[in-house]
């Protein structure tokens, strides 16, 4: 079983719909369908954010993490033979004979030379703080984000987390999956971007793919303007519905005002 739940477009479609318990059977439908600005608008924004995560991938080339007393401390070290931001030596800004002295120590001419471009090693930091570096946090939350199974996760586990100890697989779950944890944040985050209002336990339950099948069927067929016997008949015999979910979903499925 997998710590992080399959995708929901991904599941397999079910021949049969489960049986509705008390609170299914509470819920309702048949409200006014209002039609969402097309994803692909925001392609090139989402392209922007993963051109961010190809960046802070470059920048794990160069991160080194301690962790003490709770803090993250991270350090940046790019190499001299990346030769990033090298010293520069003007011959007019040093005395003749510094400048002989360098120019010999990197096989230059002193005389046609006017300035040195010398690499060096660089070593920057990039902070202190109870969470490791941004370009970090982030790379992991997309991660985790894309991760299916238990599997995905210990993958990362084992490159990232330290080998002294066993990782807090109890907090990983609660800070994943946990009410307040990463993935139903997100999904939060998405229904409000996407128009919706987040109400504490007024909010539509989630339908299996099944429900999802069965009911967009049912709603199809009456904008078709099949006779209501005929679809009932269907959902009865051929996608062996029970009766008390017939009812439900034809609420919830209500044919809306055009066709998609």
């Amino acid at each position: 079983m997998g710590l992080v739940p399959p995708e929901r477009d991904e599941q397999t479609p079910k021949a049969k719909v489960p049986a509705a318990d008390n609170e299914r059977k509470a819920r309702q439908g048949g409200g006014e369908a209002e039609e969402l600005p097309a994803a692909a608008d925001a392609k090139d924004i989402f392209e922007v954010a993963i051109e961010r995560l190809k960046t802070d991938l470059h920048y794990t080339n160069h991160l080194n993490e301690v962790l003490q007393d709770g803090r993250f401390e991270a350090t940046f070290f790019h190499p001299k033979e990346e030769e990033m931001l090298p010293d520069v030596y003007l011959r007019e800004e040093v005395s003749p004979e510094r400048w002989e002295e360098l120019c010999a120590e990197h096989g230059e001419d002193p005389v046609s030379t006017d300035a040195l471009f010398v690499p060096v090693d660089r070593r920057y930091v990039g902070g202190a703080s109870p969470w490791p570096s941004m370009h970090l946090v982030r790379l992991i939350a997309a991660y985790l984000v894309c991760a299916r199974t238990w599997h995905d996760v210990d993958l990362l586990l084992e490159r990232l987390h330290p080998k002294s100890r066993e990782p807090n697989r109890a907090q990983l779950n609660k800070y994943l999956t946990g009410n307040d944890g990463l993935l139903p944040i997100i999904k939060r985050l998405a229904s409000v971007v996407r128009g919706k209002t987040i109400k504490r336990s007024l909010n539509a339950e989630p339908m299996d793919l099944a429900e999802h099948t069965v009911g967009d069927f049912m709603r199809r067929r009456r904008e078709q303007g099949i006779p209501e016997e005929e679809i009932m008949r269907e959902a009865r015999e051929e996608l062996k519905v029970p009766e008390d979910e017939i009812s439900r979903l034809e609420k919830i499925f209500s044919p809306r005002s055009s066709k998609e």
